[in-house]
């Protein structure tokens, strides 16, 4: 299944984020929690068509595309406009328009920045964290290489490169090689090449937006904010995630626990960076196991 299936256009407060698209799905048996998932960079909402179903047996999810990817439209403003705290705010906004007043923020990679920004600055709406191979501190490999000056001019150039059909076997191996330390320790099979493919092709201008969400160091960010997060925080990271170190992310759970706040770190061992395609079932059942602590916080 995959969740497009429940999407549509959203409309918010004010105007903003004309066109985005996010969607819906009620949870089984009508329990009464809320969730909000968040992909990674440069994913999409489709990246939960797995988590999604499984979790709705604990309550109601809803997900969104992020300005620039799946099939949400790019902002004005460029990476100004897709920073944490922009994206904190606007997926708040998103919050509001389901008519929700607390949500447990479930955020995979980047999607995990986005949710710690949103609990520091909005502490009295979000209920919990949980944090699926999240970005930690310090910054990972990929992003600083992403953050290097050029690095957005150069994958620009890459994007205009993507439509011309004589440069798609190129192409196509340099894709499969960034897309192997995602995955692993899965394969990447030809049909996900060929998926991750079409979609770049289709909205080469991702690559640009890929860039623009590693600025204004985010892992930096993280670690400044991490202090003033008091919703409880499940971590759950792949033993073998080659993307983002595990180490990384206890970073920030070792920080919470510093400062008393409510933290829980989860390795799982055979695991990599995609938990909520290839691990969504064991996902799920730790966010279970872990609900009746945030019940507990009210």
């Amino acid at each position: 299944m995959s969740l497009y299936e429940h999407t549509s256009t959203v409309r918010l407060r004010g105007g903003q984020g004309a066109g985005l698209v996010g969607g819906y799905l009620r949870a089984a048996g009508g329990r009464g929690r809320r969730f909000l998932l968040l992909h990674g960079n440069p994913g999409n909402l489709d990246s939960f068509r797995v988590l999604a179903p499984a979790l709705r047996t604990l309550g109601d999810v809803a997900f969104i595309d992020t300005p620039g990817f799946g099939k949400s439209p790019g902002l004005p403003g460029g990476g100004q406009a897709i920073g944490l705290r922009p994206l904190a705010d606007l997926f708040l906004a998103f919050v509001d328009r389901l008519g929700r007043e607390r949500v447990i923020v479930v955020g995979h990679s980047h999607g995990g920045a986005i949710a710690q920004t949103m609990a520091a600055r909005y502490p009295e709406r979000i209920a919990g964290l949980v944090l699926l191979a999240s970005l930690g501190y310090p910054a990972h490999w990929s992003y600083r290489l992403l953050s290097l000056p050029g690095a957005e001019t150069a994958l620009g150039l890459a994007a205009r490169a993507f439509p011309r059909r004589s440069l798609r076997p190129v192409l196509g191996c340099l894709v499969s090689q960034l897309m192997r330390p995602v995955f692993s320790p899965e394969r990447v099979s030809k049909a996900r090449l060929d998926e991750e493919l079409h979609r770049l092709v289709e909205r080469p201008e991702i690559l640009v937006h890929m860039a623009q969400l590693a600025q204004g160091r985010p892992s930096e960010r993280l670690r400044e904010q991490i202090a003033e997060i008091h919703a409880p925080c499940l971590f759950i990271h792949g033993a073998f995630d080659r993307l983002v170190a595990a180490r990384y992310t206890r970073n920030l759970h070792l920080a919470r626990l510093r400062s008393q706040q409510p933290s829980r770190f989860v390795r799982l061992p055979t695991a990599g960076h995609m938990l909520p395609l290839f691990q969504a079932a064991e996902v799920a059942v730790q966010i279970g196991e872990w609900l009746p602590e945030v019940e507990r916080q009210g």
